[in-house]
């Protein structure tokens, strides 16, 4: 293939596809997950399927794990992944309140509990980093408000 007179192959493997220059790999073009996987544009982006008793988000399905509320909810999690994000929206009505799962989420001193955004349509980032010796996935950042 040819583009601005360079030229370069694209190989595509089982979850990515890559361009080759002069026998290197110069970018990753697209990742896709595993068969199954949910996410279109990213294979390590998943949506979470609300729950209004119970909102399981499982992070053996990706890095980036996106909860609509559409109401209050229990959150918990499962899965071992190292280093995970959570994207809560509100929806258009907004102040919608998550209960946090303690026997699968860990606060620390710094940050015990997190006031989500209110406001609607407002979109907030949580990092969660695994801690095997607890089995909890650890808040270890928050960034609210967008």
């Amino acid at each position: 293939m040819s583009d601005n007179d360079q030229d370069y192959i694209v190989i595509e493997g089982d979850n990515e596809t890559i361009l080759v220059e002069n026998d290197i790999a110069i970018i990753e073009v697209a990742e896709r997950g595993p068969p199954g996987a949910v996410g279109t544009t990213n294979p390590k982006e998943f949506v979470v399927a609300f729950n209004a008793t119970n909102t399981v988000v499982n992070w053996e399905n990706g890095d980036i794990a996106i909860l609509t509320l559409t109401g209050n909810t229990t959150v918990s999690m499962i899965g071992t992944r190292k280093k995970c994000l959570l994207v809560v929206v509100q929806d258009a009505v907004g102040s919608r309140i998550i209960t946090w799962d303690s026997a699968s989420i860990g606060f620390g001193i710094d940050i015990p509990s997190i006031p989500l955004s209110s406001l609607p349509n407002k979109t907030d980032y949580l990092g969660f980093a695994y801690n095997e010796a607890t089995g909890k996935q650890n808040l270890v950042g928050f960034s609210r408000g967008y």
